[in-house]
């Protein structure tokens, strides 16, 4: 069953509790690559290829938007 997609905030420590915290409860993670930022580029790129696989799966906006459809 899906289940909402966890959206995350432009701080990286809340987007990545927050990815985390919804894998563990159990839900069907989304992340929005396109609505998500960090201020450091080498910890944004290194959750986006090393972290946020492991807990659910990506897309852009206009994606989730197509298959919310």
């Amino acid at each position: 069953m899906a289940r909402h997609p966890a959206l995350s905030r432009p701080c990286p420590c809340s987007r990545n509790s927050t990815a985390r915290a919804a894998y563990e409860h159990g839900y069907n993670v989304t992340l929005v690559t396109d609505a998500m930022t960090d201020r450091d580029a080498e910890a944004h790129r290194h959750s986006m290829e090393r972290i946020f696989p492991l807990l659910g799966e990506s897309g852009s906006t206009a994606l989730l938007a197509k298959t919310r459809a």
